[in-house]
């Protein structure tokens, strides 16, 4: 691994995704997420490996509904509730919105 992170610099930036690729395939998810540069793969790993800090950062990168509901019903499922709350906030998924204030006792929501 020591070598592989000597080599790296000298790898064209446009082939990172692809060595990050070949580090997932190996069970290598968290050197992957370090090396990827596609915002869409990296939030793909940091939600495999339950970095919801840093698939918050791409998501607010990208601003896709999509990612914002995917990174939600995590949140959601992890206790992480006011996480959860801004992420269905900003995919505009209010029946998520409403399942989340009913399981947390919020009435007003």
């Amino acid at each position: 691994l020591e070598r592989a992170n000597e080599i790296l610099p000298s790898i064209p930036k446009e082939h990172h995704n692809s060595v990050a690729r070949f580090l997932e395939s190996r069970g290598m998810i968290e050197e992957a997420l370090e090396v990827a540069t596609d915002p869409d793969y990296r939030f793909e790993l940091a939600i495999q490996l339950g970095r919801l800090e840093i698939a918050k950062e791409i998501a607010l990168e990208v601003q896709s509904e999509k990612r914002w509901k995917q990174l939600g019903e995590l949140a959601m499922s992890t206790g992480k509730f006011e996480l959860a709350e801004k992420c269905l906030e900003n995919a505009k998924d209010f029946s998520g919105m409403l399942l989340l204030y009913s399981s947390i006792g919020d009435a007003g929501g």
